[in-house]
C-alpha cells in the first residue's frame, strides 16, 4: 500500500467513525517499519491537521514526577489525560506507543487504546502485525517478537479500522 492510499484510508475511516454511532473510534496503522508508519502519520496530518501525541515523550515526562512504585497505577489515568489536553479535533494521533508496553507499567496498550477511544477518536501507529479472519474482521494484533519481554497478541481486537502496512489493502 502506497503512502498516499494508506493516508486518503486513514482519513476516510476518521470521517466514516464521526458520522455514525461507534463503541469504539480506533483506527490503527499497523506495520514492523517505523519509518513507513512515520510517513504515513506525517501525510495524515499534514492533510487532515490531526494533533499528534508523542507518548514516548510526552508519557515519560510525566511518568518521571511519580515515584517508581505508582507508575502501574497512574500510568492510564495520564495518558488520558494527555490525550485530552490535545487540541479539539476530528481525531487524535498516538505516535511513539512503545512506552506503554514497558512491563513495568502493567497496562494493556490496546485495551487502554479502546477505552479512550470511546471519547476521543484516535489513529494509533501499532508496531506490529495483524491477520485478518475471512471475513475481514482483525484475527490477531500483535506487538514485537515472541521472544521480547513486551511481545503482546491479542485476539479481541475491537477497532473500527486497521490500515496495514505490510499489505496491499486494508480493512
Amino acid at each position: 500500500m502506497n503512502l498516499e492510499q494508506a493516508a486518503e484510508n486513514v482519513i476516510n475511516y476518521v470521517d466514516e467513525l464521526i458520522s455514525q454511532p461507534a463503541r469504539y473510534k480506533l483506527v490503527l496503522i499497523v506495520g514492523q517499519d517505523e519509518t513507513t508508519r512515520s510517513a504515513v502519520i506525517g501525510e495524515v496530518t499534514r492533510r487532515a491537521a490531526y494533533p499528534v501525541l508523542d507518548v514516548g515523550i510526552e508519557l515519560s515526562r510525566e511518568l518521571m514526577l511519580i515515584p517508581e512504585a505508582r507508575r502501574p497505577l497512574k500510568a492510564s489515568s495520564v495518558f488520558k489525560a494527555l490525550v485530552g489536553k490535545c487540541p479539539q479535533s476530528s481525531a487524535v494521533v498516538v505516535d511513539n506507543i512503545g512506552l506503554l508496553f514497558d512491563t513495568s507499567l502493567q497496562l494493556s496498550p490496546l485495551d487502554l487504546m479502546e477505552d479512550v477511544s470511546r471519547a476521543t477518536p484516535l489513529v494509533v501507529s501499532w508496531p506490529g502485525a495483524v491477520t485478518f479472519h475471512g471475513d475481514g474482521t482483525v484475527h490477531t494484533l500483535s506487538h514485537a517478537n515472541p521472544d521480547n519481554d513486551e511481545y503482546r497478541i491479542y485476539s479481541h481486537v475491537q477497532t473500527a479500522a486497521v490500515v496495514n502496512l505490510d499489505a496491499e489493502g486494508a480493512q
